[in-house]
């Protein structure tokens, strides 16, 4: 591996550590070089910490590591905690963070106030507790090889297997164990780190830079900082000095903090980017000598988790095979490098979620059902379930809707005799996956047809409920009715042309309430045909500025809001299906436009109609104008006529007088009417204040049609 700009980590030490211990200091995290050969170190102490974070704030560092013991000293935590600010903004950024073991009294507690506020923790001084066993989560690997690694009491040297202080987190759900220790008969977490991909931060009750093997500190220092880490993948002997692009991609890549290192290979598609080196650098660059048809398994679901965690792929597009690279004009193409927008979406719904979670256990059970349709849906959508927001996972919301559900349930297999919440209730447990045997009984007595219902509550019990064996005879009389009819009719038959154009309109048609529209767009994204989603896709524009408008209402309308994220985030998922796509229908084989209602189209031809509504009112002003100059010209020609009348008739003139006046009266009317009709035929031509005109009218159809 060839490091052409080095990850740069700080590292904080006290002075005592460092010239006092052989077994720590400078010693500890030199030893990691031959495993991360891209990682520099370079080291701070309490005299030199304000100079440190005065670079932190300049983003020139990938991580910083607070080795053991650091923040007892008190210049060193008083200076972090005056940073606090600088550290948040570094750490919201991509700068990883790792905290080792802090040597406490018993009862001191530091309060690392100068982590984000997601992922602060507390150091608690305990009496000198022995460690009796340290079991390493499988999932952390070597550096430098793919074996498991092992810890176990020997690798602590001369010194005893003992910690002075534990760590409590401040949100335990943001964080996700990899270490855990048995000590005074308990097993506790020894190294955690956090869960979401922007903070990379790892907290550890073990003195990693005491230990004789440093294959764990290895680990949580290369993954607090892989992800401002570039990789250029070549052939080797290749020259890339004088390739524009790579230089471009290279002076990216070490922008702010960035580092960048190349690597020899044969083949693209021998990479795997979860194994070692490459599982350690957020951003892949291929070289030109590979198009992106020779990347192989760079394409799979394995790259999938890596742009979930804000990683990307940079490789040329070009017409034309490998080996004409000088026969065609290479184009530079970037995949990923920032979360996908079904996680964005995910995360705008979180937000809003923490704030108003304790609505949904005294709402509805359609409420309920709304709430974990999201989650499964985030659930089935992520690769990586650590890159989703922890606070819309699984058994978070089983969690939080358990009680209401034993609540409403009661010990009965319905809830209050009505088929509608039963159904919800169920849904709601099969999306959460409780056992099937509680919900078995819901189902049953749903089957059992022991109560009066109407059309659309079982329409919808039926919908909710795969498989459920409910045959109703009742005939659709409301539009809902018919809706939930439609919507059963696509599920059956995907194809079901007449239905998908009803729910469509519907989706469409801007009377319509917003949770109608986002149940309809909820289900029909339920479904696994491509043509019926990307019929949906067509309206996510409308779909998310439903769901923004409701985001920021002073009385959301929850279910909608739920059902709304659910529909966008397949939409987003499902290779984000845009208006303009054409899908293939794989039971005919054939080609199918699905904008024919799209987004753009219906903008064409608003816009169209503007014109046209313009163009009208131009032309009535432009009839309006030769109406009147002909009426202008009558009215002249009749004044001139009755005072030559009264000339004639109250004057005494001889006749060659008479020739004369009379002819001099014709020519100067002759040219009042060529004049006039020179002006009228001008109206015809639109001049500067009949343009200005249509400007006007035209900016304000364009302003009304927006506002609409």
């Amino acid at each position: 591996m060839d490091i052409i700009v080095p990850a740069l980590v700080g590292v904080i030490q006290t002075t005592s550590e460092r010239d006092h211990n052989s077994d720590s200091g400078m010693e500890g995290f030199d030893r990691l070089r031959r495993g991360t050969p891209w990682i520099e170190f370079r080291y701070y102490d309490e005299y030199t910490v304000d100079r440190f974070f005065r670079d932190v704030s300049e983003m020139r560092f990938s991580a910083i590591v607070f080795a053991s013991n650091s923040l007892t000293h008190p210049s060193i935590f008083e200076a972090s905690c005056a940073a606090r600010e600088v550290i948040r903004a570094a750490s919201n950024q991509g700068m990883g963070i790792v905290i080792l073991h802090q040597f406490l009294p018993p009862g001191v507690v530091r309060d690392c106030t100068f982590l984000p506020l997601a992922h602060q923790v507390s150091f608690r001084g305990i009496a000198d507790s022995t460690v009796q066993r340290v079991t390493v989560d499988r999932r952390a690997l070597r550096v430098d090889s793919q074996r498991p690694i092992t810890l176990n009491l020997g690798q602590f040297g001369d010194r005893s297997p003992v910690v002075w202080s534990e760590v409590r987190p401040l949100y335990e759900r943001e964080w996700r164990s990899i270490t855990t220790m048995r000590m005074g008969g308990r097993q506790v977490d020894a190294i955690l780190r956090s869960r979401t991909p922007r903070a990379r931060t790892i907290i550890s009750m073990l003195p990693l830079d005491w230990l004789a093997d440093p294959g764990l500190l290895a680990h949580a220092v290369s993954r607090a900082v892989r992800g401002r880490g570039t990789l250029y993948l070549h052939p080797a002997g290749e020259d890339s000095s004088m390739d524009a692009c790579i230089q471009l991609a290279f002076g990216r890549a070490v922008l702010r903090g960035g580092h960048l290192s190349s690597q020899a290979i044969s083949d693209p598609s021998e990479v795997r980017v979860n194994f070692v080196p490459y599982r350690h650098f957020s951003h892949l660059v291929i070289s030109r000598s590979w198009t992106w048809s020779d990347l192989g398994s760079l394409l799979g679901q394995e790259t999938k988790t890596r742009l979930e965690n804000e990683g990307s792929i940079t490789a040329h597009a070009r017409d034309g095979g490998s080996q004409s690279v000088g026969e065609y004009q290479p184009l530079l193409v970037t995949v990923g490098g920032g979360r996908p927008a079904y996680l964005e979406i995910a995360d705008r719904f979180a937000r809003w979620f923490e704030t108003v979670q304790e609505r949904f256990r005294d709402g509805q059970t359609t409420l309920a059902r709304a709430l974990a349709t999201v989650a499964s849906t985030i659930n089935e959508a992520v690769e990586d379930p650590d890159a989703a927001p922890q606070a819309l996972a699984l058994d978070q919301i089983r969690d939080l809707l358990s009680p209401y559900i034993d609540m409403r349930l009661r010990g009965m297999p319905h809830v209050d005799g009505h088929v509608l919440p039963t159904a919800a209730i169920a849904s709601t447990m099969e999306l959460l996956e409780f056992p099937a045997e509680r919900v078995a009984p819901l189902r049953s007595w749903i089957e059992g047809r022991n109560y009066t219902s109407s059309t659309a509550s079982l329409q919808q019990a039926k919908l909710w409920l795969q498989g459920l064996n409910v045959h109703d005879r009742l005939v659709p009389k409301t539009e809902i009715d018919r809706i939930y009819q439609a919507l059963l009719a696509v599920r059956a038959d995907g194809h079901d042309a007449a239905s998908m154009d009803f729910l469509c309109e519907v989706l469409k048609d801007e009377s319509q309430s917003i949770s109608r529209r986002a149940i309809i767009a909820e289900s029909l994204t339920n479904s696994d045909d491509p043509l019926v989603r990307a019929r949906v896709a067509d309206s996510a524009r409308t779909l998310q500025n439903d769901l923004e408008s409701s985001l920021v209402a002073g009385h959301p309308p929850l279910e909608a809001i739920c059902l709304a994220t659910a529909a966008l985030i397949r939409i987003h998922a499902t290779s984000g299906l845009t208006s303009g796509v054409n899908v293939r229908d794989e039971s005919t084989g054939t080609w199918h436009d699905p904008d024919r209602d799209s987004e753009l189209r219906r903008k064409l031809e608003l816009t169209r109609q503007q014109k046209a509504d313009a163009e009208a009112m131009v032309a009535k002003v432009q009839t309006f104008a030769r109406r009147t100059v002909g009426i202008s010209v009558t009215v002249a020609i009749a004044t001139v006529l009755a005072a030559y009348s009264l000339l004639i008739s109250s004057v005494k003139l001889d006749v060659a007088t008479w020739v004369q006046i009379t002819a001099s009266g014709f020519v100067a009317l002759a040219a009042l009417v060529a004049y006039i009709g020179y002006r009228a035929s001008r109206v015809g031509g639109e001049p500067r204040w009949m343009a200005a005109l249509r400007d006007v009218v035209i900016a304000r159809n364009g302003s009304s049609g927006s506002a609409n």
